[in-house]
């Protein structure tokens, strides 16, 4: 394997300038990466949207919900991430990647109009249904078409900055719900909602716009290597058919490819192989964690916390809960730019111990709280620092890591796996004690009401369980094609494609293409 401090595909001759606005091929290449980094923004938005609106006077006017019907008014988001992205992960494999990001705009433009226009709960639901709908095809779709079409030298800055973009929606809404909670009418509660929608108007747009592109690996899957090659060549060498990193780019796919030919794909392939057992275990693990790091309590729940650190003006939490929102987002997007330098494993291992000591510091002046105020502002200092230290991993590091680690035909299937995992542990940590599965769980709020500041004890215990566990399970990947990586968790019997621009197999002679 290629020395991690000299990537292969730096010593290949390639026909880019040193920064991407400066030539074409690169300029569309990332235009459809910053067209995807609009679908965040959705999630980010509903993890603002539905707490704003439990405190607005007129959408409890409106819809005069029971507990058990505003349990499942928060809930119908989620449920649809439960299942469509395996849906969506065979679509993706059987059609590509393009026509996924077009059923996923309308979705979510659909839904958020849906929702807010109605004049019912039952339609209230239904565009929120929809919108998770939407939301189960995204997340498949956009980040692995990312990391799939980005050049090697900007492909880990570009996934890892993908995830972070949704706090951008969640910046917007935090100062909508600000200005709208004043207003008397239903447009207090309907604003927002619609709002919703407006990142993916121009992501419907640009779909299906002739400067959309597939998955250049998705071609060659599908037997059309000649269009890959075509493609590859026009995002990652101005055109030049005969560039040597697009060769090789070329090369280390159809070499994939044919390593695959003989093989089914399903789910069970996950356990078939200790390679794929390991991808299975970082896939549970980032799920898992994504959850149950203490991260839900710090976003939905932020204002029971700063409550139990003994803040209780409403319009001083208002302003402390935007003032986290934004933080997040810089500090995610802050560390996606260092996260080739930085490495994934350091950057996972080095942000959970901090997360572990912040969010035990937490505990500590929460329960100090009535005896100092002082002991307060402690608190509320640290879950800065904690949900800093989450983002810094955790909204950054995922959706790179498993496209990396993840072959071509596992990638959509881990990422609904995760995807699963993801939305089950939400649905345990977010939606209350008015959710319709509160009976039978002891879910976040009930546990935050119950026991205050004792509760963060089971998040504690969470992070140190899964530093354990990624500390045994976590391999550096940076520097490496995603070819490459494959060969880190599979073995040398994938083989590996020659450096020179002509291939041994012959699967691209550049004297042909001159």
């Amino acid at each position: 394997m290629p020395s991690t401090s000299t990537p292969l595909y730096a010593q290949w001759r390639n026909n880019t300038a040193t920064w991407w606005w400066q030539d074409k091929g690169l300029r569309l290449c990332m235009a459809n990466i910053f067209i995807l980094f609009l679908t965040p923004y959705t999630q980010g938005f509903d993890g603002i949207l539905f707490t704003g609106l439990q405190v607005l006077p007129a959408f409890y006017s409106k819809f005069h919900p029971s507990a058990t019907e505003l349990g499942l008014m928060a809930a119908s988001l989620g449920f649809p991430l439960l299942v469509v992205p395996f849906f969506a992960q065979w679509l993706a494999d059987k059609y590509g990647r393009r026509p996924l990001v077009t059923v996923a705009s309308v979705f979510s433009i659909v839904g958020p109009l849906v929702s807010g226009l109605g004049n019912t709960r039952g339609t209230f639901i239904g565009g929120r249904v929809l919108t998770g709908v939407g939301n189960g095809f995204i997340q498949v779709t956009a980040p692995t078409l990312i990391a799939e079409i980005a050049h090697p030298r900007f492909r880990p800055v570009v996934t890892a900055s993908y995830q972070p973009t949704a706090f951008i929606g969640a910046v917007v809404c935090s100062w909508i719900m600000f200005g709208v909670t004043p207003w008397h009418s239903d447009w207090a509660w309907r604003v927002p909602t619609i709002l919703q929608c407006v990142s993916f108007v121009p992501v419907l747009f640009w779909s299906v716009s002739p400067w959309m592109v597939e998955s250049p690996r998705y071609l060659v899957y599908s037997g059309q290597r000649d269009k890959a090659h075509a493609l590859l060549a026009k995002l990652h060498a101005n055109g030049d058919m005969a560039d040597e990193l697009v060769v090789n780019e070329l090369n280390e796919i159809i070499e994939a490819r044919e390593a695959d030919l003989d093989k089914t794909s399903s789910f069970a392939d996950f356990t078939r192989t200790p390679g794929n057992i390991k991808r299975l275990l970082i896939i549970l693990l980032f799920g898992f964690i994504s959850q149950m790091s203490g991260n839900g309590m710090a976003t939905t729940y932020i204002g029971k916390m700063i409550v139990i650190a003994g803040v209780v003006d409403p319009l001083t939490i208002q302003g402390i809960i935007c003032a986290l929102v934004m933080w997040l987002l810089i500090s995610a997007l802050v560390t996606a730019q260092f996260v080739e330098r930085l490495g994934r494993r350091p950057i996972l291992l080095w942000c959970l111990g901090g997360m572990i000591i912040a969010l035990a510091l937490v505990t500590a002046f929460s329960a100090l709280v009535e005896t100092g105020k002082q002991y307060g502002v402690a608190a509320i200092v640290m879950i800065f620092v904690f949900g800093g230290l989450y983002n810094s991993a955790f909204a950054v590091v995922p959706y790179l890591y498993m496209t990396e680690i993840l072959p071509y035909n596992l990638r959509g299937k881990g990422l609904s796996i995760f995807a699963f995992v993801n939305a089950a542990l939400t649905i345990y940590t977010q939606y209350g004690e008015e959710c319709v599965l509160a009976p039978l769980i002891p879910v976040s709020p009930i546990a935050l009401d119950a026991i205050s500041w004792r509760y963060y004890f089971v998040f504690i215990g969470c992070d140190v369980f899964t530093l354990v566990a990624m500390y045994f399970t976590i391999t550096e990947t940076r520097g490496h094609t995603l070819e490459e990586i494959q060969v880190l968790f599979d073995g040398p019997g994938l083989g590996r494609v020659t450096t020179s621009a002509t291939d041994e197999k012959g699967y691209v002679d550049e004297n042909e293409q001159k």
